[in-house]
């Protein structure tokens, strides 16, 4: 399901129909358009060890609703969430 290389996630299979993603504990960085078009995404949830999330890395996520995003990220890219409409809920913990 997902491509990783060297910590990063580079792109999440947008054909799969899971709806709950829970990206894998030791990921340090989402990339650019990692989950563009996945459109039977519901939630994702970040771990504690992402820091970086790149540019448009959930661009056209229409069936997204929502996402839990830890402190530890310290840096988003641009146009993360273009394009994701049923988006309810953007969740950071503390």
């Amino acid at each position: 399901m997902f491509d990783i290389y060297n910590g990063v996630l580079k792109r999440y299979n947008k054909d799969s129909k899971e709806e709950r993603v829970i990206i894998p504990n030791g990921i340090t960085a989402i990339g650019d358009h990692a989950f563009e078009g996945c459109a039977f995404v519901k939630s994702i949830e970040v771990p504690d060890s992402v820091i970086t999330i790149g540019n448009c890395a959930f661009d056209c996520c229409s069936g997204l609703k929502t996402i839990f995003i830890p402190d530890s990220v310290q840096q988003m890219g641009g146009a993360l969430f273009f394009g994701c409409t049923a988006l309810e809920s953007f969740i950071s913990c503390c």
